[in-house]
């Protein structure tokens, strides 16, 4: 393995989706844990030239802290790779796959993965014209963070909930509710880590009971048996492994009694204090210092095979 202090990190974050603010939290927070652990690192924003800084200052690692579009739909891992840097996490066809809920839903469906119904529209028109059977979710095709999501009772609040879609992506998905538990898996490597559930105090966990309501509730249940909790971890790593995805991921699942539901899964999942990866990761003894420096260890295989060394 190549040693950590041969690095030069370029934590990467910010850039111009609408995950912008969330994104230069989460660099933030990793910028400062590898900096703690005494690495060489420089924290750059995705709305400069960053391709020219890297060059310039001689980085030869960037730990990817972008989210949303451009960042985990696959462009900036393509770029990197084009300019020979390597990077921490999944490859371009792995996190454009994550980032299309469509397909991404297609593919659990077709790997045997149970997944709540869904249709998608491209057009307003159409989208108002949903019919089927309500509560329903509307959200992005494209996008995270749970921004344009919104939680329809009827069809009376559709349109409004449409037009919030479509104002972040050009094709949007009406999805069906599907009552259970709603709970997330971290993957580090090849470990599901602790099942942690989510207990928003509003309808559902949307933007603000993620990053600005201090009522959600996290808690890694008890009162699920060890078969049920190692089913739902399994679920989650074949997502993870269905997408090829590498390194890092959150997989965000409904649990019923006698199923678990794939709602998408993260390729660069959120690195803030009040992301759900950390709180897992502790939960195994993973302090978020470890946790940043172990991402960037299950990338460095790669980073010996590109300079040779292998």
């Amino acid at each position: 393995m190549m040693d950590l202090m041969d690095l030069h990190i370029a934590v990467l974050c910010g850039g111009t989706s609408s995950e912008r603010e969330v994104s230069l939290k989460s660099g933030q927070g990793v910028f400062e844990a590898l900096k703690a652990r005494g690495l060489r690192v420089t924290l750059i924003d995705a709305q400069d030239d960053f391709l020219g800084r890297l060059k310039n200052e001689s980085v030869n690692f960037v730990f990817i802290a972008l989210h949303g579009k451009f960042g985990e739909d696959g462009t900036v891992q393509t770029l990197l790779e084009k300019a020979g840097i390597p990077y921490a996490g999944s490859g371009p066809e792995a996190c454009q796959k994550a980032m299309d809920k469509d397909l991404a839903q297609t593919l659990f469906w077709q790997a045997g993965l149970k997944v709540p119904a869904w249709r998608v529209y491209h057009s307003y028109r159409d989208a108002i014209g949903h019919v089927g059977m309500y509560p329903v979710f509307v959200k992005p095709v494209s996008g995270g963070s749970s921004i344009g999501v919104n939680f329809v009772r009827g069809p009376e609040d559709l349109p409004l909930a449409v037009k919030d879609a479509f104002h972040e992506d050009e094709r949007i998905m009406i999805q069906h509710y599907t009552p259970g538990r709603e709970m997330a898996v971290g993957i580090l490597g090849e470990e599901a880590l602790p099942v942690l559930e989510i207990l928003p105090s509003q309808n559902f966990y949307d933007f603000e009971a993620k990053y600005e309501s201090s009522q959600t509730r996290y808690l890694f249940p008890q009162d699920l048996s060890e078969d049920k909790l190692n089913e739902i971890q399994d679920t989650a790593l074949k997502a993870h492994r269905v997408l090829g995805l590498e390194g890092f991921s959150r997989v965000d699942v409904i649990v019923t009694p006698d199923e678990t539901f794939i709602l998408e899964v993260n390729a660069i999942p959120g690195l803030t204090p009040k992301s759900l990866l950390p709180k897992q990761a502790q939960a195994r003894g993973i302090t978020f210092e470890d946790l940043c420096v172990m991402i960037i260890q299950e990338s460095l295989p790669v980073v010996e095979e590109e300079h040779g060394t292998t």
